[in-house]
C-alpha cells in the first residue's frame, strides 16, 4: 500500500498505545488478504523490538479490525540483529498464547545454536507432538519475522524412562482436554437448538390453541373437531401397508445398532421402538416430525420433513399408546 510507506507506525495506528520501540518504527507495507481475513504488516526499525511488543501489536490489530490473524514482519536498518536467545521466555509466552499446551513441552528445554540450526533438547519427551503441530515451522517463522534470522528448528527428546512416563501422562491429559472441549461445545450447541425448538413449539401451540372471535379469546378445539370430521369423510381410504413413510418397504441394507452410529456412518438402517414423538409446522407449510428410536443399546432422535397432506397419516401411525 503506497500511501502508508515510510510513515511512522504511531501515525497510522494512532489508538495503539504502548511505551516501547515498536511505536516509533516505520511502515514498509500493509497487505490485507480478504479470503483468509489476514493482515500482514512489514515494519522497519533501527532499534531492537521485543517479541512481547509484537504480540501486543498483533492482539491490537486482531481486535481493532476483527481479523482472524495478524502477522508482523520486522526488518532492521544496517543489518542490525536482535538476540532472540535473551528473549526465550517471552517467546514461550507468545507461542503459548497462539498455540496452547506447547509451553509445557518447551519449558526448561536446552537450546543449542549451531550456525543456522537451532537444536532444542526437551526436558520432556514430546518432539512428535510438536512436529505434528508444525511447531518447528511456527517457531522458525516467528524468529525470522521478529529477529530477522532464518533458522532450521529441530526438537530432540529426552529419552530417559522417567520422561517417557511423563510424556505418556501428558499425551493422555492432552487427549482428555481435547475430548472435553469437543463435548462442551457439542452440549452448548445441543442446548441452544433445544431451547430454540422449545420456544418455537410454545409459540406455535399458543397460537394454535386459541382463536380470536369478536374480540374475545376462546378455545378452537370444537371448531377443529368439526372440521376434522368433515375432512375425514372426504379423505380417501388409506392403503393397507406396514410402511409409514417412504416408497419401498424392502430394506436390503444391514441393520446398525444405535450405539455404533457416528457422524461418518452415512446412510444406515435402524430397527427399534418409537418411544417419543413430537412435531411442528414450518413456514414452508411442511411439518417437521421428530421421534426417538430405542433399539436396546441406545436412543437416537430422528427427524423427517413431511408434506402437509401426508402428515396426519404419518403421525397417526406413529402414535404412542
Amino acid at each position: 500500500m503506497a500511501d502508508v510507506q515510510e510513515k511512522m507506525l504511531k501515525e497510522i495506528f494512532k489508538d495503539f498505545e504502548i511505551n516501547s520501540n515498536i511505536i516509533n518504527t516505520k511502515i514498509k507495507s500493509i497487505n490485507l488478504y480478504k479470503k483468509t481475513n489476514k493482515l500482514e504488516v512489514n515494519i522497519l526499525s533501527d532499534k531492537p523490538i521485543k517479541v512481547k511488543d509484537v504480540g501486543a501489536f498483533e492482539k491490537y490489530l486482531i481486535k481493532r479490525f476483527m481479523l482472524k490473524e495478524a502477522i508482523i514482519h520486522i526488518s532492521y536498518i544496517d543489518g542490525m540483529e536482535n538476540n532472540f536467545l535473551s528473549e526465550w521466555d517471552d517467546i514461550l509466552d507468545y507461542l503459548s498464547y497462539k498455540h496452547p499446551l506447547t509451553k509445557a513441552l518447551l519449558k526448561d528445554s536446552i537450546l543449542n545454536l549451531d550456525g543456522n540450526n537451532l537444536n532444542i533438547n526437551l526436558k520432556l519427551s514430546g518432539a512428535d507432538i510438536l512436529n505434528g503441530r508444525n511447531m518447528d515451522k511456527v517457531l522458525s517463522d516467528l524468529i525470522f519475522n521478529v529477529f530477522n534470522k532464518k533458522l532450521k528448528i529441530k526438537y530432540m527428546d529426552n529419552d530417559s524412562e522417567e520422561n517417557k512416563v511423563k510424556a505418556l501422562e501428558y499425551r493422555q491429559k492432552l487427549q482428555k482436554d481435547v475430548i472435553k472441549k469437543v463435548q462442551e461445545k457439542s452440549n452448548i450447541i445441543d442446548d441452544t437448538k433445544e431451547n430454540k425448538i422449545e420456544k418455537e413449539n410454545k409459540e406455535f401451540n399458543k397460537k394454535d390453541s386459541k382463536v380470536q372471535v369478536n374480540g374475545n379469546l376462546t378455545n378452537n378445539y370444537k371448531q377443529e373437531d368439526k372440521n376434522d370430521s368433515k375432512n375425514k369423510k372426504q379423505e380417501e381410504p388409506e392403503e393397507i401397508t406396514p410402511l409409514i413413510l417412504g416408497r419401498n418397504q424392502n430394506i436390503k441394507d444391514p441393520l446398525v445398532k444405535v450405539i455404533d452410529v457416528s457422524i461418518d456412518s452415512g446412510k444406515i438402517s435402524l430397527e427399534g421402538e418409537v418411544i417419543n414423538t413430537d412435531s411442528r409446522e414450518l413456514k414452508t407449510g411442511k411439518f417437521l416430525f421428530m421421534f426417538d428410536l430405542y433399539d436396546g443399546t441406545s436412543t437416537i432422535t430422528c427427524k423427517a420433513f413431511i408434506e402437509k397432506d401426508k402428515f396426519k397419516a404419518v403421525s397417526r401411525k406413529n402414535k404412542i399408546c
